[in-house]
């Protein structure tokens, strides 16, 4: 691979994970935007709590993932 294919190579890539990094974010919003929903069944607005808890715990390990590779 010659040095011009491999920079193109590392910008392609830091191009898709930038736009990963956006992606995440916005899934991020998304999860507080759902916290500050009324649920009136309180097993049920627990259940969702934690499930929100749950995905913001794996987002933000991807993007720890992420960040440290790129």
């Amino acid at each position: 691979m010659t040095d011009t294919q491999l920079q193109n190579y590392k910008s392609a890539a830091n191009v898709l994970m930038q736009s990963n990094r956006v992606d995440i974010n916005n899934m991020l919003a998304a999860t507080n935007k759902l916290k500050n929903v009324e649920i009136e069944n309180a097993d049920i607005k627990e259940t969702i709590d934690t499930m929100i808890e749950d995905i913001e715990k794996q987002l933000n390990s991807l993007m720890d993932e992420m960040n440290t590779r790129f």
